[in-house]
Order: structure tokens, then sequence, then C-alpha cells
């Protein structure tokens, strides 16, 4: 019986050393290029400055710089019936949107009220595992309660108008590298009062104006290559004592 708990013991100890003896994470991700595509329409703004360096774990989420110029809903396959799904290219790796998260499944009526905010959707995984894709939609901008619109069309709702991570307001996350511009509300356009949520009428104080696509991109923690090796020796060690105590004992 002494035996028998001496290699439970000993088991234990060997995983946990080779655990712990094994980095967790390593390798920044360089995110080189982002593009996003809509049938015809090509996004791919000069403004967002990439090349960007993402350490493990860190977010960079994408979106408007200036005159709503990444609302992705509007006017893209206006009176289509079969608009193509979004795909969005970071370093020459295509993601698909198919759930239609950039272009609200072409239901977008217009207007001023048909709000299109949207919590992150996982598009998916890079080739290496080392980053990870998914899109949103921030809006504040129109006036009807905060991802409605979404939710008529099939879509997540953000009820907050603004996923997290964004840039720290509206009670989000700050994502770590955060491209995106304050835009102020079009002329004429009748903006909500300024209760925290809805942005404020052109030219005043109070909460700033969106209404963007987003992408979001995540750097993941991915093992060192030492990682496996280290626990390879330490199961081969188990199996050894393992075999040996049997003999012994049979």
């Amino acid at each position: 019986m002494e035996k028998k708990i001496s290699f439970f013991v000993i088991a234990a100890l060997v995983m946990a050393l080779s655990l712990f003896a094994a980095p967790a994470i390593s390798h920044a991700v360089a995110v080189n290029t982002v593009n996003v595509a809509i049938g015809p329409n090509n996004f791919s703004l000069a403004g967002w400055n990439l090349p960007i360096t993402l350490n493990p774990n860190q977010t960079l989420v994408l979106g408007q710089l200036n005159a709503f110029n990444f609302d992705t809903s509007d006017a893209l396959c206006t009176g289509s019936a079969n608009c193509p799904l979004p795909v969005v290219t970071v370093n020459g790796q295509s993601f698909t949107d198919t759930t239609n998260v950039l272009h609200l499944k072409n239901g977008d009526p217009g207007g001023f009220n048909f709000n299109e905010a949207q919590k992150y959707t996982l598009l998916g995984i890079s080739s290496d595992g080392t980053f990870d894709v998914s899109v949103g939609y921030a809006d504040n901008l129109h006036l009807d309660a905060c991802g409605s619109g979404a939710a008529s069309v099939g879509l997540t709702p953000e009820p907050n108008c603004l996923p997290s991570p964004f840039d720290g307001s509206g009670g989000t996350t700050a994502a770590s590298v955060f491209r995106l511009d304050d835009a102020s509300a079009p002329a004429g356009f009748p903006t909500g009062p300024a209760d925290g949520i809805h942005c404020t009428r052109p030219g005043a104080s109070g909460t700033t104006c969106w209404d963007t696509g987003l992408i979001e991109i995540h750097a993941r923690g991915v093992p060192e290559p030492s990682t496996p090796f280290l626990l390879g020796i330490g199961l081969v060690t188990v199996l050894a004592y393992g075999w040996r105590w049997k003999k012994r004992v049979g």
C-alpha cells in the first residue's frame, strides 16, 4: 500500500514540476494588415496605423476614424436581396462574418432610429493559434434602445450601446490598443439627450457619437515549444516508474 501511495505522489510531483518548469505563453503578434470586404466595398483605413504589435492577451479594436467612415451597415448592398457576407482579412488570413454582424443582415432601414449595437462575435482563430478575430458594432447615435435594431434582425444586441472591450467609456473595459476617433453627429441628425448612453446634439457637450463596425483582434497565449517536450518527459518518467513498481509487486 505504501508503494502504491508513493507512486502516485511521485507521479503528481513529476507532472507539477513539468508544468511549472515550462513557460506558459510566448510570442508577440504583429498585426500587419487588416481589410474588410463586403461585396465590391473594401475597408482598410490608413489611420489604423498598422503594423501594431500585441503582447499575449492584449486586444486591438479597430473602427471609424472620422465622419462614420467604417459604418459598414450603410448603403453597401442597397436593393440587393443577396448581400455577400463580410470577410475580414488579417495578415493574409480570411475570416468570414457568417452571422453578418458587420452588415446587419442587410437589414438596416436607414433613418434616425434603428440601433445597430452588437456584442462581439468570434469569427475564428488564426492558423498558428496566435490570435483570434471577432466583430461587433458600436452605436450610441440612433435613438432606439441600444441594440434593439440588431435584435430585430436576429443578431446579438449590445444593451449598453458600446461593446467591451472599447475605449473605456460607457462602462467598457479599455482595449489594449484602440484605433477609433470620435465623430460628431451629422448635421441635422436628431441625436438624443446627454443621458450617458446616447450621444448629444452636434456642438453640445456630453457623450460622443459612435456608429461603427468593430474589428477586435486578441493575441492568444501559445505554449512554448519546450512545454510539450517537458510534459512528455514527465509522462515517460511516470510510466517508467509505474512499470518498475508493477514488476516489483507482480
